[in-house]
């Protein structure tokens, strides 16, 4: 814990954070426009943990191993804790860190509490993180498309969080960077419960 609040406030604290976070939201601010408006509003809902939460636990649920039916409850179990726990993570971090959101009145949408690291942009980068290597897990031979698919929604949903005016890009950026954090805990914690001795685990992707 102590080591990813350091990476993130070093992040936080890199030459010309402030200066890019400024930038980008003007220029966001500056070239709305009604559709793009109306699309962020819809997109930024599925990284909302009210969202993104049951529907990892569904997709586990589903896309667990088909011969155990007690397997696929005990994944969605492991993999809610996982996204919980992080969701957890993230408010300790924000109340630590308490770096301000950006101008209330550039907001088109209701955020609260402090903006670093980005919620939706973590929660949204480990849950379709999570849900991708479950697919991946069940249809190999798609990874590739999987894959590209969970990271344009996971990056769409924290570009959303950018246009709507409720973060800064280093939010997003560092929401980015503790999913990973996550993700490869989680992946290396799955492959040794589910590798037996004598063989070899199964990569990620």
């Amino acid at each position: 814990m102590t080591r990813i609040m350091l990476t993130l406030a070093t992040a936080l604290l890199l030459p010309g954070t402030a200066t890019w976070d400024a930038r980008v939201s003007s220029w966001l601010a500056g070239n709305r426009s009604d559709w793009l408006t109306a699309a962020m509003q819809a997109v930024t809902v599925l990284g909302s943990g009210w969202v993104a939460f049951p529907l990892l636990l569904g997709c586990a649920a589903w896309l667990g191993p088909r011969a155990a039916r007690a397997g696929r409850w005990r994944d969605a179990v492991v993999l809610g804790a996982v996204a919980g726990g992080t969701a957890l993570v993230v408010q300790i971090l924000k109340a630590l860190l308490a770096r301000p959101r950006p101008d209330v009145a550039d907001a088109l949408t209701t955020a609260v509490g402090y903006a670093f690291p980005s919620g939706h942009a973590t929660q949204a980068a480990v849950v379709y993180g999570l849900i991708a290597w479950l697919a991946v897990r069940r249809w190999p031979a798609r990874r590739l498309p999987i894959w590209l698919g969970a990271a344009a929604l996971a990056g769409l949903i924290g570009f959303s969080r950018l246009y709507l005016g409720v973060h800064w890009l280093s939010d997003v950026l560092a929401g980015y960077l503790l999913a990973g954090f996550v993700l490869v805990l989680a992946q290396a914690s799955t492959r040794k419960r589910r590798v037996s001795p004598g063989q070899t685990p199964a990569p990620m992707s």
